[in-house]
């Protein structure tokens, strides 16, 4: 939940950006002070933790229209689009997110969230093999993800679900 201040503030900065954001066009360079851009961004995350993934997701389609290297910003659209049930253009996301930084697991691991929940059993499987492989002993929160989902995925198997 997003404080008083911070909704205030929250409006403030969609009401300036909306314009660009209608038009597609990228942040001019003020706007891209790095200064300026960090607090975009978390107003981004803070849309996104307070469940509002729409208004997060054109955030951070703005910003890469800015600045589409960042890995981060992929990876903020990419879970936006994948809680908002866009599995397939989630998986494009994840796909930039892994291309940019190729030796974080947490992509592939999305990757494969997606892929079974559009019940490509066999593709989820080669995202969570990715994700697994990549793996450092500071990832324990996603190992644990990983094992609830190939759980799933097992148990998707033995009841028979599509395995294209």
């Amino acid at each position: 939940m997003l404080s008083k201040s911070q909704e205030t503030l929250l409006k403030q900065v969609l009401s300036r950006v909306s314009e660009k954001l209608s038009a597609d066009e990228p942040l001019n360079k003020q706007a891209c002070s790095t200064f300026k851009f960090r607090r975009i961004e978390l107003q981004a995350y803070a849309l996104y933790q307070s469940g509002h993934y729409s208004e997060a997701k054109r955030f951070f389609h703005q910003m890469l229209i800015s600045k589409p290297l960042k890995q981060r910003l992929w990876m903020g659209l990419g879970a936006c689009l994948q809680m908002e049930g866009f599995y397939t253009e989630a998986l494009r996301a994840w796909g930039m997110a892994s291309i940019l930084d190729g030796d974080d697991p947490a992509p592939h691991f999305y990757a494969a969230q997606c892929n079974f929940a559009l019940d490509d059993l066999k593709q989820s499987r080669y995202a969570l093999e990715a994700s697994k492989k990549q793996l450092k002993s500071e990832n324990q929160t996603l190992r644990r993800k990983i094992a609830q989902l190939e759980h799933q995925l097992r148990g998707a198997t033995l009841t028979g679900e599509s395995d294209r």
